[in-house]
């Protein structure tokens, strides 16, 4: 079991976020909500927090190197998410950069495609100095690493059972 901090959800401003299974999650405006119409662009699927089908093939027969990966995963949160906290509150822009620029590598590799999108958004918007932004994408940022943390500690769990 994973055990950690695991930061309060965050609706963005004027949105709902609607859980509808437990590989997608709608971001839908409050307009949209209140008008009940739907247009182009206000309905937005978000990427599921794992890749199980891409981990299953990647590392089928390969149990222990599986573990491997989580364990490691997991000591390289535990330790760039207070990493990229202090970057932040200390308005280093440039280690914070860097750190959601490996942190985006690594989600990838362990098959997190919406970790590592919200890691290339804060390391776009560190780069660009972009505040404002990282104010309100990094909570949102540490909130989906735990997450997709959570669900790979069970698909580990279930390949190596």
């Amino acid at each position: 079991m994973f055990h950690g901090f695991i930061p309060p959800f965050q609706v963005q401003k004027n949105s709902k976020r609607i859980k509808t299974n437990t590989l997608l999650t709608l971001e839908v405006s409050d307009d949209l909500l209140s008008n009940q119409k739907a247009h182009s662009g206000e309905v937005r699927a978000l990427k599921s927090r794992l890749d199980t089908e891409t981990l299953k093939a990647r590392f089928d027969g390969k149990d222990e190197l599986l573990k491997k990966i989580y364990h490691e995963f997991l000591h390289y949160v535990d330790t760039v998410i207070p990493e990229m906290k202090t970057a932040y509150e200390g308005m280093d822009l440039q280690n914070l950069t860097q750190k959601a620029h490996t942190l985006k590598g690594n989600a990838a590799l362990i098959g997190a495609g919406r970790v590592s999108e919200l890691a290339f958004d804060v390391q776009q918007a560190s780069s660009a100095g972009d505040v404002q932004l990282l104010t309100s994408s990094l909570p949102q940022l540490f909130e989906e690493v735990y997450l997709a943390l959570n669900e790979l500690e069970r698909f580990v769990s279930d390949q190596c059972a």
